[in-house]
């Protein structure tokens, strides 16, 4: 899974953030790694230096391998709880998503258990035929 981390012209990016950016995400949305092939962050100052309420925003994006995209954003006091929340809507997202695709009427989950056969070619391609 390949994460970018992008912001506009209010907000200061350097190596550190990135990096940490790019680790909490890989960290929350490890188990999905198989399925995701991009995650892109977007990092926004909406008051930019005049502070404010839950001015910072981040808008999160998953690339999903054979699936449309999915997008969350959260805005909050700070980057960390901005990025906090983006992350654990962008989870949801997909487990609602993937539950569907696994939970359908008269079918049971990939093995058993969801995102557990992800790594099987014949299964990925019943259940992308599946969606057609």
């Amino acid at each position: 899974m390949q994460v970018l981390v992008n912001s506009n012209h209010s907000v200061e990016m350097n190596q550190r953030t990135i990096a940490w950016a790019s680790s909490e995400v890989e960290k929350t949305l490890d188990r999905f790694s198989g399925l995701l092939t991009r995650v892109e962050l977007h990092f926004n100052d909406t008051n930019s230096g005049k502070g404010g309420d839950k001015d910072k925003y981040c808008s999160i994006e998953a690339h999903l391998a054979g699936f449309s995209n999915l997008a969350c954003s959260h805005k909050a006091e700070t980057f960390d709880l901005a990025l906090d929340g983006a992350v654990e809507k962008l989870e949801k997202a997909i487990d609602k998503t993937m539950g569907r695709i696994n939970y359908k009427k008269g079918r049971t989950p990939m093995g058993g258990e969801p995102f557990a056969a992800l790594g099987s070619n014949d299964e990925e391609s019943e259940m992308e035929s599946s969606l057609k």
